[in-house]
């Protein structure tokens, strides 16, 4: 007997934290790959070493945010706030990524 019930594939699903109010939170070496994490606030949160592999950060407030090896492959940071944010030895973040967020002089951005 086959069974016509399709299995989700663990790289399919996708956590849906849009709007999430988590500041001060840590998620150290969390894997978030694919999670929507749009417009949630993550003021002052340590992502190092987390896995943000193709995450939606669109309208995220990562203000004062830890990010230090951070991959963020894939990410969208459009409009993202990383005003204050370490992103020391973050990986796989592109030119474009940084130009697509809010940063300033506060924002640590990984050595060239």
């Amino acid at each position: 007997m086959t069974s016509t019930r399709t299995e989700e594939r663990p790289e399919s699903r996708r956590l849906d934290l849009h709007g999430a109010y988590f500041p001060n939170t840590s998620l150290r070496k969390t894997n978030l790959t694919r999670a929507n994490l749009s417009r949630a606030n993550c003021t002052n949160v340590d992502f190092s070493e987390a896995i943000l592999k193709d995450a939606n950060l669109s309208g995220t407030i990562l203000a004062k945010a830890n990010l230090r090896g951070a991959d963020l492959q894939n990410a969208i940071l459009t409009g993202a706030d990383l005003r204050g944010a370490d992103l020391t030895d973050a990986r796989n973040l592109t030119e474009d990524q940084i130009r697509s967020a809010l940063i300033d002089e506060t924002t640590i951005l990984p050595a060239v």
